[in-house]
């Protein structure tokens, strides 16, 4: 679907690629397809993405949080699904009602840098004490997932921090599940009430009923 808001930017994604060199990737999402929201990309060998490919789940909660207020995330630490850190950066594309409608998000590769900076600061904290080795604030983003196993991902790792156990779910650990799920922004996506439906054990108007109750 053709997006207006995000023709300004086009010609930034070449700008930006040009500037920071190969270790940067840049890419414009067109958030009307969060299957395939990747409109523009330069450097896509770094998450192994092309155009056509889906969101992230940072944007995906920035979408469900709407905040006004947030324009941009800057300086946080992700990663790709070959586990490789990146330094990254996300501008929200937003419509005359405020709502997000697409992203030009920037991932420089680091891992290396990080890597360095962590044996100077060893070497450093030897000689002049310890130093603080804050390298950027780590964000959940994962770069690089298919919309089923970035949905997949958010249940386990639901049920892994409230410290659920998955066979021996009731109702109420159900209900909560699927609330914090919701405030992820994860039924948004296409095919996530299904994928929840199974991994819950519950039917599909179940996992309907308990999301119209949040409203």
């Amino acid at each position: 679907m053709k997006n207006t808001c995000l023709e300004p930017y086009e010609f930034l994604i070449d700008f930006l690629a040009d500037y920071f060199g190969e270790n940067t990737e840049v890419v414009l999402h067109n958030l009307s397809d969060l299957e395939s929201s990747i409109h523009k990309i330069r450097n896509g060998h770094i998450s192994g993405r092309s155009v056509g490919d889906p969101i992230t789940d940072l944007v995906v909660r920035a979408m469900k949080n709407n905040d006004s207020e947030v324009h941009y995330q800057c300086n946080y630490l992700s990663k790709t699904r070959d586990g490789r850190r990146l330094k990254c950066a996300t501008f929200f594309i937003r419509n005359k009602q405020g709502e997000i409608v697409g992203a030009l998000c920037l991932n420089t590769v680091v891992e290396d840098l990080i890597a360095l900076n962590d044996k100077l600061s060893h070497f450093l904290s030897i000689f002049v004490g310890q130093t603080d080795n804050n390298n950027g604030t780590q964000l959940d983003e994962h770069i690089g997932l298919t919309i089923p196993e970035m949905v997949g991902l958010k249940i386990n790792n639901v049920i892994n921090i409230e410290n659920i156990n998955p066979e021996s779910l009731n109702a109420e650990n159900k209900s909560h599940i699927i609330s914090l799920l919701n405030d992820e922004g994860v039924f948004l996506l296409k095919g996530a009430v299904t994928k929840v439906a199974k991994k819950l054990n519950i039917s599909e108007p179940t996992v309907y009923k308990y999301i119209q109750k949040l409203k």
